[in-house]
Protein backbone atom coordinates (compact mmCIF):
# COMPACT_ATOMS: atom_id res chain seq x y z
CA UNK A 1 0.00 0.00 0.00
CA UNK A 2 2.49 2.74 0.73
CA UNK A 3 4.20 1.94 -2.85
CA UNK A 4 0.89 2.92 -4.48
CA UNK A 5 0.37 5.66 -2.44
CA UNK A 6 3.94 6.86 -2.77
CA UNK A 7 3.44 6.26 -7.01
CA UNK A 8 0.39 8.42 -6.89
CA UNK A 9 2.25 11.48 -5.23
CA UNK A 10 4.63 11.33 -7.90
CA UNK A 11 2.10 10.90 -10.63
CA UNK A 12 0.11 13.69 -9.22
CA UNK A 13 3.33 16.25 -8.52
CA UNK A 14 4.53 15.38 -12.34
CA UNK A 15 1.34 16.54 -13.60
CA UNK A 16 0.96 19.73 -11.60
CA UNK A 17 4.77 20.24 -12.63
CA UNK A 18 3.77 19.89 -16.47
CA UNK A 19 0.51 21.89 -16.19
CA UNK A 20 2.86 24.77 -14.46
CA UNK A 21 5.32 24.47 -17.52
CA UNK A 22 2.67 24.72 -19.53
CA UNK A 23 0.97 27.73 -18.11
CA UNK A 24 3.90 29.92 -17.99
CA UNK A 25 4.90 29.26 -21.75
CA UNK A 26 1.62 29.94 -22.56
CA UNK A 27 1.97 33.67 -21.63
CA UNK A 28 5.67 33.95 -21.06
CA UNK A 29 7.82 34.78 -22.66
CA UNK A 30 5.86 37.85 -24.89
CA UNK A 31 6.38 37.86 -28.65
CA UNK A 32 7.00 41.47 -29.87
CA UNK A 33 6.32 41.58 -33.33
CA UNK A 34 8.56 45.07 -32.95
CA UNK A 35 10.85 46.46 -30.62
CA UNK A 36 9.96 48.72 -27.94
CA UNK A 37 8.80 51.98 -29.66
CA UNK A 38 8.45 51.06 -32.80
CA UNK A 39 5.66 50.19 -35.23
CA UNK A 40 6.12 48.27 -38.42
CA UNK A 41 4.89 49.43 -41.73
CA UNK A 42 4.55 47.04 -43.96
CA UNK A 43 3.91 48.23 -47.75
CA UNK A 44 2.07 45.78 -50.03
CA UNK A 45 1.74 45.79 -53.44
CA UNK A 46 -0.88 43.46 -55.66
CA UNK A 47 -2.36 44.79 -58.83
CA UNK A 48 -3.46 43.30 -62.22
CA UNK A 49 -2.36 46.25 -64.11
CA UNK A 50 -3.36 48.22 -66.70
CA UNK A 51 -3.16 47.38 -70.30
CA UNK A 52 -0.58 49.25 -72.48
CA UNK A 53 -2.87 50.60 -75.54
CA UNK A 54 -6.26 49.33 -76.98
CA UNK A 55 -7.72 46.25 -78.78
CA UNK A 56 -7.70 46.83 -82.87
CA UNK A 57 -10.10 44.97 -84.95
CA UNK A 58 -7.89 42.54 -87.28
CA UNK A 59 -8.59 43.42 -91.24
CA UNK A 60 -9.49 40.77 -93.25
CA UNK A 61 -6.22 40.04 -95.26
CA UNK A 62 -4.50 40.27 -91.97
CA UNK A 63 -6.73 36.81 -90.88
CA UNK A 64 -6.44 35.32 -94.57
CA UNK A 65 -2.94 35.59 -93.62
CA UNK A 66 -2.73 33.59 -90.31
CA UNK A 67 -2.97 29.91 -89.54
CA UNK A 68 -6.74 29.56 -88.72
CA UNK A 69 -6.15 28.92 -85.38
CA UNK A 70 -4.68 32.13 -84.49
CA UNK A 71 -7.62 34.22 -86.52
CA UNK A 72 -8.94 36.21 -83.56
CA UNK A 73 -11.39 39.36 -84.88
CA UNK A 74 -9.93 41.51 -82.63
CA UNK A 75 -5.72 42.00 -81.65
CA UNK A 76 -4.90 42.93 -77.96
CA UNK A 77 -1.75 44.04 -76.20
CA UNK A 78 -0.91 41.67 -73.34
CA UNK A 79 2.42 43.91 -71.88
CA UNK A 80 0.82 45.82 -68.63
CA UNK A 81 1.63 49.56 -67.37
CA UNK A 82 4.58 49.70 -64.75
CA UNK A 83 3.55 51.55 -61.49
CA UNK A 84 5.35 54.21 -59.99
CA UNK A 85 4.50 54.72 -56.35
CA UNK A 86 5.78 57.43 -53.11
CA UNK A 87 4.75 56.43 -49.38
CA UNK A 88 5.09 59.21 -47.19
CA UNK A 89 5.90 59.73 -43.88
CA UNK A 90 5.25 63.11 -42.36
CA UNK A 91 5.69 64.82 -45.64
CA UNK A 92 9.20 62.80 -46.01
CA UNK A 93 9.81 59.75 -48.28
CA UNK A 94 9.84 56.88 -47.14
CA UNK A 95 9.71 54.70 -50.05
CA UNK A 96 9.47 55.85 -53.89
CA UNK A 97 10.00 53.29 -56.83
CA UNK A 98 8.60 51.11 -59.72
CA UNK A 99 6.78 48.27 -60.00
CA UNK A 100 7.39 46.16 -63.22
CA UNK A 101 5.06 43.50 -64.05
CA UNK A 102 5.82 40.11 -63.37
CA UNK A 103 5.93 37.64 -66.72
CA UNK A 104 7.59 36.77 -69.47
CA UNK A 105 5.70 39.27 -71.92
CA UNK A 106 5.24 41.99 -69.00
CA UNK A 107 2.25 40.40 -68.80
CA UNK A 108 1.55 39.68 -65.30
CA UNK A 109 0.80 40.89 -61.45
CA UNK A 110 2.15 43.80 -60.08
CA UNK A 111 3.59 43.15 -56.73
CA UNK A 112 6.09 44.26 -54.37
CA UNK A 113 6.10 43.78 -50.29
CA UNK A 114 8.59 46.09 -47.75
CA UNK A 115 8.80 46.37 -44.93
CA UNK A 116 9.93 49.73 -42.75
CA UNK A 117 10.80 50.35 -38.82
CA UNK A 118 8.85 53.71 -37.65
CA UNK A 119 8.70 55.70 -34.18
CA UNK A 120 5.32 55.41 -32.81
CA UNK A 121 3.57 58.55 -32.35
CA UNK A 122 0.56 59.97 -33.97
CA UNK A 123 2.02 60.81 -38.19
CA UNK A 124 0.82 61.85 -40.99
CA UNK A 125 0.20 58.51 -43.82
CA UNK A 126 0.35 59.03 -47.41
CA UNK A 127 0.57 56.36 -50.30
CA UNK A 128 0.47 57.95 -54.14
CA UNK A 129 0.31 55.65 -56.94
CA UNK A 130 0.43 55.95 -60.92
CA UNK A 131 -0.74 52.88 -62.53
CA UNK A 132 -0.74 54.15 -66.05
CA UNK A 133 2.58 55.12 -67.68
CA UNK A 134 1.10 57.50 -70.45
CA UNK A 135 -0.20 59.71 -67.47
CA UNK A 136 1.92 62.78 -65.68
CA UNK A 137 0.06 62.86 -61.55
CA UNK A 138 -0.83 60.19 -59.64
CA UNK A 139 -3.61 58.79 -60.44
CA UNK A 140 -4.04 57.10 -57.01
CA UNK A 141 -3.84 58.92 -53.04
CA UNK A 142 -4.58 58.19 -50.04
CA UNK A 143 -3.51 60.44 -47.20
CA UNK A 144 -4.37 59.84 -43.76
CA UNK A 145 -3.60 60.76 -39.83
CA UNK A 146 -2.78 57.49 -38.18
CA UNK A 147 -1.97 57.08 -34.22
CA UNK A 148 0.96 54.92 -34.26
CA UNK A 149 1.29 54.77 -30.89
CA UNK A 150 1.05 51.34 -29.87
CA UNK A 151 4.06 49.36 -30.53
CA UNK A 152 2.11 47.71 -33.67
CA UNK A 153 1.81 46.60 -37.23
CA UNK A 154 0.36 49.01 -39.87
CA UNK A 155 -0.75 47.57 -43.57
CA UNK A 156 -0.30 50.02 -46.49
CA UNK A 157 -2.08 48.17 -49.12
CA UNK A 158 -2.95 49.21 -52.84
CA UNK A 159 -4.82 45.92 -55.08
CA UNK A 160 -7.69 46.25 -57.43
CA UNK A 161 -10.11 48.00 -54.89
CA UNK A 162 -7.57 51.04 -53.73
CA UNK A 163 -5.27 52.23 -51.27
CA UNK A 164 -6.31 51.24 -47.71
CA UNK A 165 -4.55 51.51 -44.11
CA UNK A 166 -5.19 48.73 -41.99
CA UNK A 167 -3.67 48.43 -38.71
CA UNK A 168 -4.63 44.75 -37.20
CA UNK A 169 -5.86 44.48 -33.45
CA UNK A 170 -7.84 47.85 -33.76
Amino acid sequence: MPHDLTQRVLQIFIIVVVIAGIGYFADNPGYRVTAQGKTELRLVIRHSGILLGECERQSAEDLDSLPANMRQPMSCPREKSPLSLELRMNDAPLFRGDVHPSGLHDDGVLALYREFSVPTGTADIALMVKDQVALENYNHRLEEQLDLSRDSVLLVSFTDQGISFIQPGL
